[in-house]
């Protein structure tokens, strides 16, 4: 359940999203029958709060995941592992 979390908050960010835009959309179509202007606006405004708002969680998603990779020891490198991935994550001098 905890596992791979940053990964999971990143995915659960892109579908919020995915669904606040698209209701954005449903609701500036049936607003565009009584003002055309004002539904377009409205699926615009809410198109752009949606990714906007989606940039704070899967930042932090990535934030976990780094963090993840240097604590733990773990890499997304093949044959490499934390603070001996030189040139992955972060530039670790060496010692």
């Amino acid at each position: 359940m905890y596992e791979n979390i940053g990964e999971k908050i990143k995915t659960l960010a892109m579908t919020i999203a995915a669904i606040i835009a698209g209701i954005g959309a449903l609701a500036g179509l049936v607003l565009m029958r009584s003002n055309p202007i004002f539904g377009v606006l409205i699926i615009v405004a809410v198109a752009i709060i949606a990714w906007v708002s989606s940039l704070v969680l899967y930042g932090f998603g990535e934030l976990i995941t780094k963090v993840s990779i240097l604590a733990g020891g773990k890499s997304t490198t093949p044959g490499t592992t934390g603070v001996a991935m030189r040139n992955g994550i972060m530039n670790i001098p060496k010692r």
